[in-house]
């Protein structure tokens, strides 16, 4: 799109009218990145947050020739607001905090995105993210010095990208620009704005209706379940049947392995299941092999389309000798929905995608209930369900740190993959696919 672009508006709350653009805005002032984030001293972890924006946060943004300005910079005495807006409103880029879900980040943020600021977005969990935001790409980090000296790396990375951006848009379209309205909106504009309005409010209403309806179906039908699988549980109670148990596979025993194959293809190896029929075994690399992201964009994707599917069974398989390969049996894998997990009340299904002809691959949530029998649903504080932490599987990197893993089943959306933290439970809905802090333990069938 060429020419002007103008967009007029009007905002009744704030008396300052400076623009990006306009014709009061300094031009030779240094541009500016303007972070939205608590600045709250009150828990142990709100002091660490302040010392990553000084030691971290704020180097990033300096090192890329922006000055970093934060609500707490401005003198006392004035209109708080009027200052946060007209910095917004002269910021080049805006970083933003959710890790808190504090609602004055959250209100900067709305300001930015309206303005049509480029947002980099930060966060410890990515559970934090609002819904309306879980389509942007995130820079998660760790609540520990590591974590946030990784942080301030990213920062700096995404913030020269996006000045990258920027200065390519300003060369395309240097006419671009907003500013405010003299007049305000006109009384046909207006009358226009109410109607279009109230058509939504009524088209929302039937829709409500319509959820309500379903919602009051699904609570039926899965109060109708749980009545048939106590009335199963009674029945099997008064007969004294025992439940089946599942089939013995790997063994752990005093926090240890027994099973254990070594060496191969340089690599220690669980060995999880023996397949005496096509004399074949199945193996789990011991420990985390290295640390990268699921997709190598944020995206909704399957293991059958995603990077590390085809890393896996491309540039890693290669590091093996030509003997090792030969050993290694193809498998086709089936990839079912995640239906295990449970996020605000209700169930997933989040498709995992078509079947795929593997030779390494990393284990689904099926398998690891399978081969890891025991483990226990249980519902955090939040709305989440995942399994509890069991100390099989904790997995260690080569230098001993730990990290979690991924499987390759889908999480609460395509755009996120399961994994296992590092305590042991398995995180049903998942991190997004694009966090390169999630480990690698592959997994293949071994001819015998």
């Amino acid at each position: 799109m060429a020419g002007k672009v103008k967009i007029v508006c009007n905002p009744s709350v704030f008396d300052v009218r400076k623009y990006p653009g306009s014709s009061e805005e300094e031009p030779t002032a240094i541009p500016a990145c303007f972070v939205a984030m608590p600045f709250s001293k009150r828990s142990d972890r709100a002091k660490r947050m302040q010392g990553a924006y000084k030691d971290h946060i704020k180097p990033a943004v300096e090192q890329n020739g922006l000055k970093c300005v934060r609500g707490d910079d401005f003198p006392a005495g004035g209109k708080i607001m009027e200052q946060i807006w007209e910095a917004i409103c002269k910021a080049e880029i805006i970083v933003g905090d959710f890790t808190t879900s504090n609602p004055n980040v959250i209100y900067e943020v709305g300001i930015a995105h309206t303005l049509g600021k480029p947002l980099i977005g930060i966060v410890q969990d990515a559970r934090k993210i609002p819904f309306d935001n879980l389509h942007l790409r995130f820079i998660t980090y760790e609540d520990t010095e590591e974590g946030y000296t990784e942080l301030g790396r990213k920062l700096k990375e995404e913030i020269g990208k996006q000045r990258q951006i920027l200065k390519k848009q300003k060369e395309q379209y240097p006419q671009k620009y907003i500013e405010p309205s003299a007049s305000g909106v006109s009384a046909e504009d207006l009358e226009k704005a109410w109607r279009e309005l109230a058509e939504a409010k009524e088209t929302l209403k039937k829709q409500m209706a319509v959820y309500s309806s379903a919602e009051t179906q699904h609570e039926q039908e899965v109060a109708a379940l749980k009545q048939q699988l106590a009335d199963a549980q009674a029945r099997a109670d008064k007969q004294h049947t025992p439940p089946a148990l599942p089939n013995k596979k790997s063994e752990f025993i005093n926090g240890e392995w027994i099973n254990l194959y070594q060496g191969f293809g340089g690599l220690d190896w669980l060995v999880l299941d023996v397949d005496k029929q096509n004399k074949r075994a199945l193996l789990l690399s011991e420990n985390i092999i290295e640390k990268r992201s699921y997709n190598s964009a944020q995206s909704s994707v399957t293991w059958k389309k995603c990077t590390l599917q085809i890393y896996l069974n491309g540039v890693f398989l290669d590091q093996f000798s030509p003997e090792d390969r030969a050993r290694i049996a193809p498998v086709r894998n089936e990839n079912p929905d995640n239906t295990w997990g449970v996020w605000s009340g209700k169930r997933l299904k989040t498709p995992g995608g078509e079947p795929t002809d593997d030779t390494l691959f990393l284990l689904s949530v099926k398998e690891v209930l399978e081969y890891f029998p025991g483990l226990k649903p249980h519902k955090d504080d939040g709305d989440e369900w995942h399994c509890e932490a069991d100390e099989r599987l904790v997995a260690k990197c080569s230098d001993g740190s730990g990290a979690w893993w991924w499987l390759r089943s889908p999480g609460l959306t395509q755009d996120f993959a399961a994994g296992v933290h590092t305590d042991g439970r398995v995180r049903l809905i998942g991190d997004t696919v694009y966090d390169d802090c999630g480990g690698v333990r592959p997994a293949l069938w071994l001819n015998l």
